[in-house]
């Protein structure tokens, strides 16, 4: 009798820790895209306050927006690596070339990170 209890005790706390773990699993963000909307890629602007917009991706809790100067591939800069929980982010910026890129992130996982665009600021 005493092992019959042990081992109702032990599937009842097995359960409830099922039970936990799936309520907290997140879904994987591997496959999903970030959707850069503004500004738009390979724009020009006389506006040296830019503000970055993005389309919001499914299950994702925050992003992380990067800026840097020339170009990802030749970085001079790394005007901005900033994690945020909105789709969009405002900075100052100086005259000169600019590529930007965001990537979606939750507890768990990450997304990759979007094409880089391409901004002008004279």
């Amino acid at each position: 009798m005493k092992h019959r209890n042990l081992l109702f005790v032990g599937l009842v706390i097995g359960l409830l820790f099922m039970a936990a773990c799936a309520e907290t699993l997140e879904p994987l963000l591997n496959g999903q895209t970030v959707t850069l909307v503004a500004p738009s890629n390979n724009v020009t602007s006389s506006d040296t306050v830019q503000t970055f917009y993005w389309q919001p991706v499914t299950s994702a809790v925050q992003y992380q927006l990067q800026i840097v100067t020339p170009r990802f591939d030749s970085i001079v800069t790394m005007v901005a690596d900033t994690v945020i929980t909105t789709t969009d982010f405002s900075v100052a910026l100086g005259q000169g070339t600019y590529q930007w890129r965001v990537q979606a992130m939750n507890n768990s996982t990450s997304s990759q990170y979007s094409a880089a665009w391409n901004l002008t600021v004279q």
